[in-house]
């Protein structure tokens, strides 16, 4: 029994070190160009990532690795140059890999911020008529910055505030309010990926389409996401309006001014990000991968300055607790991750080209269709149990970039990031489903099909109207 506890440390902190590895060669390659020899070794400390945590993974992420193995095998009778796409799959892999690392070095400072706790509550504390609008907004800002954890704050304090005010004798007019506050906060979350370029679908994107810029890019995706956020406000509105029980809503003594901290984070975020992009000349993603884990970890230090008198220990404890333990334990989302890059890439070796154009024309459908149709098949694959980045990277590759079929770049990556987020807060498969599911204690079937069915299908009549006029 000893030795098997032994074997099990060993192999997490292996699994650990292998994750950090890449981490730390990847952005080292994508800052020096003169060595490139330095991906050929974060492919192989990926791969043993992978195979690390092979054992301790769910079910679906197994599958999918065992299906990105088999088509790689193919790839030797099927395709001229398997070699160069072995790399190039796993390569792309551990880069995203290593992307979604920088990024969770902002949760793990979060997590333990009194701060992030004081404005979830004084969204939670607004008056009835704004309540909504401030949860979803603020489910978006929150999701910036602590991803899932966000769901859980905001969602427990809900459920918990509700609680509070009925005493603990819940009613209808609670239960309804609960569910308003909730799909609030999951309509919010689920527009993150679709602007952020904090998050893992715009750098996605970007690569399919190459004319395209992230400037041009976000302040579009940006306005779509809040457009759609008030949809759901707007459905919200259509609601009966509900009495409130005798004791009042919840109370605090913040102002909004609480929120300017979470605001300057992330604005100095972008900023640095943008200054290293022009300074280093690199590209953003790259330059996002860069600052993330610098502010975080000064985030981190200023939290360990201010929590206890022995400074440095409490800071090197919270990096190592993330590093080793934190970072390789997000062992499904980095295996989704790696095995759709490896897929699109094999897509994009496997396709012949100019098929997607062929099709077009013998279907005599014109190429202004294609943008709705990839949303709408990205949202269907969702409800499918297909995850949303796993769909979107495939489609991405196996689709041509807009100015190859002659229209709108940016439609098609409009496309690709809404229906990603549409997906992500429609679908029971998806974590955000699941962990309000949790929540709850409700089926995530009931949130996706029933609470949340009717802004799923006018959001995605809409977005299927202005996709197709902006191709």
């Amino acid at each position: 029994m000893l030795i098997l506890k032994k074997t099990e440390v060993f192999r997490s902190r292996l699994s650990g070190l292998a994750l950090l590895s890449t981490c730390l060669l990847v952005l080292i390659e994508q800052l020096s160009s003169s060595l490139p020899w330095l991906s050929y070794l974060a492919v192989v400390s990926a791969l043993l990532y992978v195979g690390l945590e092979w054992k301790h993974n769910v079910l679906m992420a197994k599958c999918l690795v065992v299906l990105t193995a088999l088509l790689m095998a193919s790839a030797w009778l099927l395709i001229d140059e398997p070699l160069q796409l072995f790399l190039e799959g796993v390569g792309l892999g551990a880069f995203f890999m290593t992307f979604f690392c920088a990024l969770s070095f902002l949760r793990g400072a979060a997590e333990n911020s009194d701060q992030i706790r004081r404005a979830g509550l004084h969204l939670l504390a607004q008056p009835p008529a704004w309540r909504y609008l401030a949860l979803t907004f603020g489910a978006n800002l929150f999701g910036l910055i602590i991803s899932f954890g966000s769901l859980n704050l905001l969602g427990a304090m809900v459920l918990r505030a509700e609680s509070e005010v009925t005493r603990g004798n819940p009613d209808a007019g609670s239960h309804a309010r609960s569910r308003r506050g909730i799909l609030a906060i999951l309509r919010g979350f689920s527009m993150v990926p679709a602007w952020s370029p904090l998050s893992i679908a715009v750098p996605m994107v970007l690569l399919s389409q190459p004319g395209l810029t992230w400037q041009t890019l976000v302040p579009w995706a940006l306005l779509i996401a809040v457009v759609l956020m008030l949809l759901g406000w707007a459905e919200d509105k259509l609601q009966p309006t509900l009495p409130m029980p005798a004791s009042g809503i919840l109370s605090t003594h913040e102002r909004w001014s609480v929120h300017l901290p979470l605001l300057t984070l992330i604005l100095l975020i972008f900023v640095l990000a943008i200054t290293a992009e022009n300074v280093l000349q690199i590209r953003l993603v790259v330059s996002v991968m860069l600052v993330c884990p610098l502010v975080a970890m000064s985030w981190m230090l200023f939290q360990a300055l201010y929590s206890s008198a022995n400074h440095s220990h409490r800071f090197a404890q919270a990096v190592t607790q993330h590093v080793m333990v934190t970072m390789p334990g997000c062992r499904v989302e980095l295996t989704v991750l790696f095995t759709a890059a490896c897929l699109g890439v094999f897509v994009q070796y496997a396709l012949p080209p100019g098929l997607i154009n062929q099709l077009l024309e013998q279907l005599n459908i014109s190429a202004q269709w294609l943008p709705p149709a990839a949303f709408l098949l990205i949202v269907l694959l969702a409800h499918l149990a297909i995850n949303p980045m796993m769909s979107t990277f495939i489609l991405s590759a196996a689709i041509p970039s807009g100015e190859t079929l002659g229209i709108s770049s940016l439609s098609l990556a409009l496309a690709y990031l809404v229906g990603w987020g549409v997906g992500v807060g429609s679908s029971q498969f998806t974590i955000a489903n699941l962990v309000m599911a949790g929540l709850t204690g409700k089926p995530s079937r009931l949130i996706a099909y029933q609470w949340n069915l009717r802004y799923t299908l006018a959001a995605m009549l809409l977005m299927c109207i202005v996709l197709y006029v902006i191709a």
